[in-house]
């Protein structure tokens, strides 16, 4: 039995374009078409066919608007679009609108990424203080908006959610500015930690494809961790351990260095303590500093 399917597209050249494509397909049987949301509705109500090839930018109701408003059992739907933009901005309004009326499932979940990437995009057109400063009269709410936009978005859960369903809210994380940074690598190499084969090719090759290993005492990587090169243990080590080498005590060193850095000094007010076991840190004068540089010692 050939699969019944259903056109749904507001243009012409469209609909015989696909009816053409699936004249080549011996499975499929086109059993109708519509040119607007209104009629999609009625014909899908009236034809129940097995597969809806569904345009999202039509008028009176888009593609996912339809999909939205139709009541189970659902044919299988193939959203079809010649404008990439249409389609992206309609999944953004109406996909939770979808998954709300026809989930089958006993648990729902949905994320939403739109203001994370948001915060890191458009902190610093609010934010007079943030070195990358923009003044923008548009943009300095933006983040503000992806919070309305949000909070609609619940608006809309809850309405959709009966009485006896649990309706959890969570962030992942926080946000606030991040003004100055600290490369790791950038400061062991001018400290001599790290030695270059190059130094004229610093900035270029892949990460760490410049480093002579042979005399290179310790390296950062990941996020904040700072790493003796033991011999033993790296690939390419240089440093012994036992006599040779205190790991506490050469970290220490790094730690209190890095503490007394005139160009950090001037942004973060530091002090430092020693440590147990291998792991080194830098504690803050909280009361004076607005951010902190730490590490993990390995």
């Amino acid at each position: 039995m050939p699969i019944r399917v259903l056109l749904v597209d507001d243009e012409g050249p469209a609909r015989r374009k696909m009816r053409r494509l699936l004249a080549d397909a011996p499975d499929f049987e086109v059993v109708g078409e519509a040119v607007d949301g209104d009629a999609a509705i009625e014909s899908i109500e009236r034809l129940k066919p097995d597969a809806v090839f569904l345009d999202v930018q039509m008028p009176k109701h888009d593609g996912l608007e339809v999909a939205a408003a139709l009541a189970p059992p659902l044919p299988e739907i193939f959203f079809v679009t010649a404008h990439d933009k249409f389609a992206l901005k309609a999944f953004e309004v109406h996909a939770l609108d979808y998954l709300l009326n026809h989930q089958d499932e006993d648990f729902l979940f949905v994320y939403f990424g739109t203001v994370d990437q948001g915060c890191h995009m458009l902190w610093h057109f609010m934010d007079p203080q943030h070195p990358g400063y923009v003044q923008d009269d548009v943009l300095k709410d933006g983040i503000a908006k992806l919070y309305e936009m949000l909070d609609s978005r619940l608006g809309r859960v809850r309405q959709a959610i009966g009485k006896d369903t649990t309706l959890i809210v969570m962030s992942d994380h926080g946000f606030a500015p991040f003004y100055w940074e600290v490369n790791l690598n950038t400061w062991l190499l001018e400290h001599g930690y790290i030695v270059l084969k190059d130094p004229s090719k610093q900035e270029s090759g892949e990460f760490f494809s410049n480093v002579d290993w042979s005399r290179t005492r310790a390296y950062a990587a990941g996020l904040n961790g700072l790493y003796v090169n033991l011999k033993g243990r790296e690939k390419n080590g240089a440093v012994a351990s036992g006599a040779e080498y205190d790991a506490k005590q050469d970290l220490g060193r790094v730690a209190m260095t890095l503490g007394k850095t005139p160009a950090l000094v001037e942004k973060f007010t530091i002090t430092l303590t020693a440590t147990g076991g291998n792991k080194g840190k830098l504690t803050m004068d909280w009361e004076h500093t607005s951010a902190s540089v730490a590490f993990t010692v390995k």
